[in-house]
């Protein structure tokens, strides 16, 4: 049986202990000294806390949000062009040189 591809909830009881090196009565405490020598504690780092900017600003790493802003900046800058084009279309209707 080759053990690194076999999940370990499948292996047998027995079997994962002897791989794990213990008993089901748990580790000696020698055995524990020794093991958090070699292997260190089993601690899970702690999170690093968030501030309201950084948590802003990780909101820019999802690339459907790039482009949804690049969306609205052309739609804001053509939308402005054409209020533009229109605005200077009218001016030109009235002729160059009038007032208003």
């Amino acid at each position: 049986m080759n053990h690194s591809q076999t999940q370990f909830w499948s292996v047998p009881s027995f079997e994962l202990l002897q791989q794990l090196q213990t008993t089901p009565q748990g580790l000696m405490s020698d055995e524990v000294q020794q093991r958090l020598l070699r292997y260190g504690s089993n601690l899970l780092k702690p999170k690093k806390k968030s501030d309201a900017l950084t948590l802003l600003i990780a909101q820019f790493k999802s690339p459907i949000i790039l482009i949804l802003i690049f969306a609205a900046g052309l739609s804001f800058w053509s939308s402005a062009l054409l209020w533009y084009f229109i605005l200077l279309q009218q001016k030109w209707q009235k002729g160059p040189f009038t007032k208003g």
